[in-house]
């Protein structure tokens, strides 16, 4: 299996319905979205290749960061000087992102953007959204929607329709990564990584462990108990 292999799984086709919904809404609509899950299950991989098609930009927050930071990262990535304090950064991002090009915004690891008394950050991308209606997509770990939840007037402007709590791999997902093995994964071992792997990461190495022990022993497939037999 190789390394760089593309699974259009639920969460990805949820992920698109939801960046395409965002995008096409008027400019009466809001066009915050919140997409919030455990680890390993896609997230970021599925967005990437979203704002590929969709010419979009995508920053990933850092624990240390302030609310210059933010607005830096956004210049940097449609190339635009990144110097000055943050009521002249945010204009300059304001004036310039929607000549950029860039159709949508999308924060990843959100979650560090709120802090306990510490709003500075997520006020200053509620403020781009408002003021030049790009679409602005948060993006972090279970607890994002609670901690967006700290600010009711900042939650209250989420559409329920865009709010989406990724889910752990089906069984659909694990069919369709499966079938991008070298070996055939029989359909019991298929299922039981479905019930016991529903990271995305750990589901792929499980398969790539199947094509090691299938090499080992010259095997075309390989089911459930020859993998239990094998994988001692």
């Amino acid at each position: 299996m190789k390394n760089n292999i593309f699974v259009q799984t639920q969460n990805y086709m949820q992920i698109l319905e939801l960046l395409n919904r965002m995008e096409s809404d008027t400019l009466s609509s809001e066009k915050l979205g919140l997409v919030y899950g455990n680890f390993g299950v896609g997230k970021t991989f599925a967005i990437e290749k979203i704002l590929n098609e969709k010419n979009g930009i995508m920053i990933t927050a850092q624990a240390h960061w302030s609310a210059k930071n933010v607005l830096q990262n956004i210049l940097y990535e449609i190339g635009e000087p990144t110097i000055g304090t943050v009521n002249a950064l945010f204009e300059r991002v304001c004036h310039t992102f929607p000549s950029s090009g860039r159709g949508v915004i999308v924060i990843d690891e959100a979650d560090f953007l709120i802090r306990q008394h510490n709003y500075a950050m997520i006020e200053a991308i509620r403020g781009i959204h408002d003021k030049i209606h790009t679409p602005v997509l948060l993006v972090g770990m279970e607890s994002l929607r609670a901690r967006v939840q700290l600010r009711p007037h900042l939650y209250s402007r989420f559409p329920d329709a865009n709010i989406l709590n990724v889910q752990p791999l089906g069984l659909k997902d694990i069919e369709s990564l499966a079938s991008f093995s070298e070996v055939v994964i029989e359909r019991d071992l298929v299922e039981y990584i479905a019930k016991t792997k529903a990271n995305f990461r750990e589901a792929k190495n499980i398969i790539k462990r199947c094509e090691g022990l299938c090499e080992l022993q010259d095997l075309d497939a390989i089911g459930l108990r020859t993998f239990t037999k094998l994988n001692k």
